[in-house]
């Protein structure tokens, strides 16, 4: 009996010791430049190509109404100028809408792929916290000592980049 209220009494202290230490533990603590960690990765890149060039194409099958449109207006064939506007009208609504779905899935992938590379990269070099700093004012002062976000980049591109 005795032997369990020792055994009992160290694990509290020790217990106590290791929260009292936890909490005198300073945290590892560094931020990154978010729009520009975002901006900069190659993921980021590729999907904004893949955005604009669906866009550009888009635009020219919208452009391809209009130009119809006008084609039928100046050989005085309203009917038909009125069916390419209508279809020009209905187009650019789907489109629009496409647009806004395209960009944000892309968004979406991008963040979900950023968050789970900063996991790893803040677990492999035992960060407590990864902060983001960004131009709303997230964080309003960061010393340049604790940045890395170029580091960051490197580590996104190159992990990315192997997949």
């Amino acid at each position: 009996m005795k032997y369990k209220q020792l055994i009992i009494g160290f694990l509290i202290a020790l217990a106590c010791f290791m929260g009292g230490w936890m909490l005198t533990k300073p945290n590892k603590v560094v931020y990154v430049n978010s729009e520009k960690m975002f901006n900069e990765f190659v993921m980021t890149k590729e999907l904004k190509n893949n955005l604009e060039q669906t866009l550009n194409t888009r635009q020219n099958i919208l452009d391809s109404l209009l130009a119809l449109r006008k084609t039928a207006i100046n050989y005085k064939n309203m009917e038909a100028a009125k069916v390419f506007e209508n279809d020009y009208l209905s187009k650019k609504e789907m489109f629009d809408e496409q647009n806004q779905a395209l960009t944000l899935k892309y968004d979406k992938q991008i963040w979900d792929r950023i968050n789970q590379y900063l996991t790893d990269y803040g677990r492999k070099n035992g960060y407590d916290f990864i902060l983001g700093k960004a131009a709303e004012g997230t964080i309003l002062y960061g010393n340049k000592q604790h940045e890395i976000t170029e580091e960051l980049i490197q580590y996104l591109n190159s992990r990315y980049e192997t997949k």
